[in-house]
């Protein structure tokens, strides 16, 4: 096995990696609902520099 880190995905990229995701999940969770969250990072002007944002499912 090794880890490959790449700071610049592309979009399949993501994709490939969340279905994974998904498909392994669906297999062992039971996904009763699914919990959307953000932590953003604002400036003094509040203007949006940075952020996350996440998908809590199960």
């Amino acid at each position: 096995m090794k880890q490959i880190n790449d700071f610049s995905p592309t979009e399949n990229d993501i994709l490939h990696i969340r279905k994974k995701l998904q498909a392994y999940n669906a297999r062992h969770f039971e996904i009763a609902e699914e919990l959307n969250s953000i932590i953003s990072f604002v400036d003094d002007e509040d203007e949006l520099i940075g952020g996350i944002v996440c998908t809590i499912v199960g």
